[in-house]
Parts: C-alpha cells; sequence; structure tokens
C-alpha cells in the first residue's frame, strides 16, 4: 500500500518521532548513537546556528557518522541545500563540486579539514564547520549542535521546495548536480521500500555503504527518519568490521552492492555470527542469481534488489520477497512509476521483450541537473527521464538491467554487454573480482577484454576460458584475459570502466593462443582422414569441392574467432586473424584434412575460396608441398610469430640482410643458444 502519509516536512517527522520514540536510537556509528528526542533537539539547534540563508549551500562531508546525518536534517530545517560528498573524494572532485554548487558552508571531520588546506586556500569565503577539533577560525560542529540558538530555526522547507544537491558518482566525466526535493527523496521509502520490502520502525539497518551516496540519502537517513526505524553506520566492506557488526550491532537488515555480499560469501562459515537478519537489500550495481543463492546459503536470508538512479532520487523497482524473485531480476517499478523501454536510435517504444533504453516518468524523478539546462535537456524528455540503461521488461512487468548504452562493447556490429561476461568469470574457481571493457582491435572495432582480481591462490587462465566458451557466445568469450591488482569503482559500487584500459598491462592470456594450444601439441596429419576426404572430394565437381572445403574452413575459423564468416571471398585478416591465430586456424584445418598444412596458409591462401582450392588440388594429388621443418609445439610456434610481430621493421630488415634468426631456438635451459 502507498504510504504518501509519511511524506512530511523534516521538523514534524523529526517531532513527531521525538514524542513517539523518545530515546530508541536513530543513527548509531561506532563512537556514538543518537536517540529520536536528541536528535530532534540537536538538528534544531544545528539549523539555527548555522546562519544560513534560504538557499545556501552546505557540503555534507562528514563520511558515515550520526554527524552525517544530522547534518542532513540540519541543513533541511535551515531551510538551506545539502550537498553530500563522500570525503574520500579526489581533491579535483571536492574543488568542482565547491564551485559548480557555489558553495557556502563545508562541514566536515577535522582529519578531512587538515588534509585539504590548500584545496581550501583557494575558497577563501567558504565557511567551515568541523566535527573534531576545529582551528582557530573554524566553528565546531558539536557546539552549534549543543547551543541554543540566538534565532530559531527557520523550519520553514516545504516537501517540494529544493532541498538536495547530489553529485552523480561520475563513471563517464565529471559528476552533475542532480536536484531534487524531499517529496522525490522519500517516494522510494513510501512507494517501494515500506510496501515492497516491508520496512517499519522495527527495523534497523546495517550500512557500510556511504552515507554521501544517494541511497543513503534517500534511504539510509530521510527514509529511517520518515518510518522510524534505525540505521547502524560503518566505514567500509572489510569482513571483520562487517561481522562484528552482524552480531554485535542486531541488524534486521545489511544493506549494500554486490561487491560487498560478493566477499561476504567467501568467508568461512564458521566466521558468520549468530545475527538478526531478515534481509539483505542491494543496489548500485546488477546482481546475479548465483550471488543470491550463495548468500542465503550464507546467512539464512533473502538478497533482494533495488535499482534506481540519482536523477530519479533513488528507487525506480524494488523485487520484494517472492517466487519470482532473483537478484538478476531489479522487479517490477514502485507505485507511481511508469517505465517505458525505447529503441535508443529512433525514440520508439521497442517491440515486448527486446532490449532498448529506459525511460522512466514518476514523483521521485529529478528537477534537473543544477545550472546545467543544456545537460538536463539531453535526459529529460517532458516527464520522461532517460535513464541511460538498457533493460528488457517481461510479460509480468519486471525488468532486467541489461548494461549501459555507454558501456556497449560493439564487436563487428553486435552489442555485447560487460556484465554478461563479468558474471561468468567471477564464478570461475580463484577468481575473487572482475572487470570486462572493450579494446580497440583493426578489423573489428572493440573486442571485450577481461581483467581479473586473482585470489590468494591464483586461478587458471584456460578454466576461465572453458567457462567462458561454455556459457556465452562465441563472439563474447574475451580476447584476452589480465591480471589487475583491484577494480576500480565508484563509491556505489559501479565499475569505472573509463580507467580499465589502463590497468591492461600484466597479459595473462589471449583466445586465439589459448585456441592455438588447446591441443597442446603441434596438430599431427592423418592419412586415414585424407584418404577419406580425398574418396569424397573425387566424386564431387570443382566447384561442390570448394564449397565443401570453405564449410570447413567456416567452421574452424569460428572456433578461433567466435565469429561465424560465410563470405568466400572475404580474408582472414579482416576477419580479425592474426598470426597467433593462424596457428590455431592450421591445428583446426590438419584435423579435418588430414594434410600437414602451414601455420603460414591463411596468409599465402588469404581467402577461403583460395584456401579451398589449394586444399582440393593437395588432396586429389594434383600439388605436392615441400617437406616441413621438423613439428614443434604449437604454443612455441605461436609464441615465436607473435615476437616476431612485435619487433621494429627496420631490425627485421637488418636480420634478413646478414642471415640472422628472428628468434633464436631456445636451448635446455630455456636461453637462446645463438645459433641461426
Amino acid at each position: 500500500m502507498l504510504r504518501t502519509d509519511l511524506i512530511r516536512p523534516v521538523p514534524d517527522i523529526l517531532r513527531d518521532n521525538a514524542i513517539r520514540f523518545g530515546d530508541k536510537a536513530a543513527f548509531t556509528d561506532l563512537r556514538r548513537s543518537v536517540g529520536y528526542a536528541e536528535l530532534e533537539q540537536r538538528t534544531r539547534r544545528l539549523a539555527g546556528n548555522l546562519g544560513c540563508r534560504r538557499g545556501d549551500r552546505v557540503v555534507l562531508m562528514l563520511g558515515n557518522s550520526v554527524e552525517m546525518a544530522e547534518g542532513y536534517l540540519g541543513v533541511a530545517r535551515a531551510a538551506a541545500i545539502g550537498v553530500p560528498v563522500n570525503p574520500y573524494c579526489s581533491d579535483a572532485e571536492l574543488d568542482h563540486i565547491l564551485l559548480d554548487s557555489g558553495a557556502n558552508v563545508l562541514m566536515a571531520q577535522a582529519s578531512s579539514v587538515a588534509r585539504r588546506r590548500e584545496l581550501l586556500a583557494r575558497h577563501p569565503d567558504l565557511r567551515l564547520v568541523v566535527a573534531g577539533d576545529p582551528g582557530g577560525t573554524e566553528r565546531a560542529f558539536e557546539e552549534l549542535a549543543t547551543t541554543e540558538p540566538a534565532i530559531a530555526a527557520r523550519d520553514d522547507l516545504g516537501v517540494d521546495d529544493v532541498g538536495w544537491i547530489l553529485y552523480t558518482s561520475g563513471t563517464t566525466g565529471q559528476p552533475k548536480g542532480v536536484v531534487t526535493t524531499l517529496t522525490k527523496a522519500l517516494w522510494g521509502t513510501v512507494a517501494g521500500y515500506v510496501p515492497g520490502f516491508g520496512m517499519s520502525a522495527d527495523d534497523r539497518l546495517l550500512w557500510p555503504m556511504p552515507l554521501s551516496h544517494c541511497l543513503g540519502h534517500h534511504l539510509g537517513v530521510l527514509g529511517v527518519a520518515a518510518v522510524g526505524a534505525g540505521t547502524l553506520l560503518i566505514d567500509g566492506f572489510a569482513a571483520g568490521p562487517l561481522l562484528a557488526a552482524l552480531g554485535g550491532m542486531r541488524p534486521t537488515v545489511l544493506v549494500g552492492v554486490p561487491t560487498l555480499f560478493q566477499q561476504l560469501v567467501r568467508v568461512d562459515a564458521e566466521a558468520i555470527p549468530t545475527h538478526t537478519l531478515r534481509a539483505c537489500w542491494f543496489g548500485g550495481a546488477p546482481g546475479s542469481g548465483e550471488l543470491g543463492r550463495a548468500v542465503e546459503a550464507t546467512l539464512g536470508v533473502p538478497l533482494l534488489n533495488t535499482y534506481g538512479a540519482s536523477e530519479a532520487t533513488g528507487a525506480i523497482t524494488v523485487n520484494p520477497p517472492s517466487d519470482r524473485n532473483t537478484p538478476a531480476s531489479a522487479g517490477p517499478p514502485i507505485l507511481g512509476v511508469n517505465t517505458r523501454i525505447v529503441d535508443p536510435g529512433t525514440g520508439f517504444d521497442v517491440p515486448a521483450g527486446a532490449e532498448g533504453e529506459l525511460w522512466v516518468a514518476g514523483p521521485g524523478v529529478m528537477v534537473g541537473y543544477y545550472n546545467r539546462p543544456d545537460l538536463t535537456a539531453e535526459v529529460l524528455r517532458g516527464e520522461w527521464l532517460r535513464t541511460g540503461d538498457l533493460a528488457r521488461r517481461d510479460a509480468l512487468g519486471f525488468l532486467d538491467i541489461t548494461g549501459r548504452i555507454k558501456e556497449l562493447i560493439i564487436r563487428g556490429g553486435e552489442n555485447i554487454h560487460p556484465v554478461e561476461i563479468e558474471n561468468v568469470v567471477k564464478r570461475v574457481a580463484g577468481v575473487q573480482d572482475a572487470a570486462v571493457c572493450g579494446k580497440p582491435h583493426d578489423t573489428l572495432g572493440e573486442v571485450p577484454i577481461a581483467l581479473v582480481v586473482p585470489d590468494p591462490g591464483g586461478f587458471e587462465v584456460a578454466a576461465l576460458f572453458a567457462e567462458c566458451r561454455k556459457s556465452l557466445e562465441h563472439s563474447k568469450v574475451p580476447f584476452e584475459v589480465y591480471e589487475i591488482d583491484a577494480v576500480p569503482r565508484t563509491m556505489s559500487g559501479k565499475i569505472l570502466r573509463r580507467e580499465l584500459p589502463v590497468l591492461a598491462s600484466r597479459l595473462l592470456g589471449s583466445i586465439e593462443a589459448e585456441s592455438a594450444g588447446q591441443a597442446g601439441e603441434w596438430a599431427q596429419p592423418d592419412a586415414a582422414i585424407r584418404a577419406e576426404l580425398a574418396a569424397r572430394l573425387a566424386t564431387l565437381s570443382p566447384a561442390d569441392g570448394v564449397a565443401l572445403l570453405c564449410d570447413r574452413i567456416f567452421e574452424s575459423v569460428a572456433s578461433i574467432i567466435g565469429d561465424t564468416h560465410r563470405e568466400v571471398d572475404g580474408t582472414f585478416t579482416d576477419w580479425g586473424i592474426t598470426s597467433v591465430g593462424a596457428v590455431g586456424l592450421r591445428n583446426h584445418l590438419v584435423t579435418g584434412t588430414g594434410l600437414d598444412i602451414t601455420a603460414t596458409a591463411v596468409f599465402d591462401y588469404p581467402t577461403p575460396e583460395i584456401l579451398a582450392g589449394h586444399l582440393r588440388s593437395w588432396l586429389l594429388g594434383e600439388y605436392q608441398p615441400a617437406p616441413l621443418p621438423t613439428a614443434q609445439p604449437a604454443e612455441d610456434f605461436a609464441r615465436r610469430i607473435a615476437e616476431i610481430e612485435s619487433m621494429d621493421p627496420a631490425e627485421l630488415v637488418r636480420l634478413a640482410s646478414v642471415g640472422a634468426q628472428a628468434v633464436p631456438e631456445a636451448g635446455d635451459d630455456g636461453e637462446s643458444d645463438g645459433e641461426q
């Protein structure tokens, strides 16, 4: 049932809660707790003592602390505009937000102020309110919250007045300020969390997520206050503090992002404390069915998905407990929210079940981007918000979020979603975390590559490729796999894909090299296969014989690069076959024809039709090749070709002029013997 009665001005919420709940803890961190009666008094004093004019921008950079929650509410009672910021943001991000918002006041922990003295000196008109030990000219947060003000709190901010500017996490560029109101912020609670998740005054939400994030704003502070629940604040996803809080703070709900739950399910079962959880809620990034089952097996409670966006001021869908629930689905839209699935190219709705951009309309949609009417016009089309997310809707109205438009990898014209590949890679034994992005390719445009954080014991690259081949279409199998130390993420758990390409430096393997070396040895010709194929060709016309061999070549190409090509006059190099891939293609063709084909055949005979004609002549005895050199392991041959490819052309010319080898033979000790 829709609970619009919960949408009331902040002072009304706090006064009523003070009467109803008294000393019941509203917000608790590892240092202190504040009850509802005390919270009402402290926020009233803070609002009066701030000395803000209506609409002043107050940056809230107090981390996961009771003071951060008090700041959110106190600034609203002052009729100012709160601007929550993560204290771990970079100086460049903070500088941008201070300038872009035109901030008048900064509330921060003393440690943050001390760390950013040089930056703050560039903002001489900015007033500082410091939690902790303030400096000589700075005002102490605690003094403002405990001293009766000379001027009473304004307490006149309406539920539809602008109350906050939420800066987006900026996965693709500079953060943008999302302008919102109390009605918009509370819509996810009154239309989603309360009716869908059963959120009530009895709940205590364990909150390791940044309180400065959109989810912290609309649920962790405002939603909790609206229903009279409690928030238990810890800072970060480290397993030790999280497990201690699970056992000691007695939460009923754990709120997090998929990364947190992936870490939690890896903890030894003996380390999981006795707890009081009834559910886990997650948002910020897509989940998976495997993760949901693992969480339920570990904690004994369901993992429930909520999907939203900063521009929608929070929740767009919630996926309540039911037989249809799966963390891979975002669930149905919350009450009062309408959705469309739109073709990004045409602006028309796509057919049922098809993928398109998700557009939403409803009470939570933002006012706009602060001081950016140009960007606002790009995403707001009348009442509709273009989310930039790709989605499908099933027959029951449940949404599956499939990716981001800007994150699509377009491989030879095919759209590939990084998340689909990531979900497969993450279930490989020994993989702790993973991210996928596109890498430029001369002929295919882009190919997917996987960047993997291994467990301490490591993982088998061959097992990763095998799992991907089993679970994904050929074109989605990562072209290369790299090892990285950590996946860069925003504070809400979203992958910072723009940072991934520069991290791809420690190559562990490639699909071409893997395909080339799958047999473990240089494939050997088989006289019986050759004789059988030759006998069949003898019964066919030359054209039919070439067509038969072209089919075998197409199958071999598909097994190497994942793409199915049927153009007899297409060139192997245009299809993305490199020297390493040529080795794998050679092995497949040897196995299929019985001929002792060279690894350079795809370059000597550059199209399927030409190569098929050559193979037909050979099989029918019309062509006899010169004797081949001694067979060698495929992976060694591939390595030599790759090394030659990477050499400077001038050096290759010099080596050729003196008759030297480009890549010397390896001796028994693995070192070059230096012989020609």
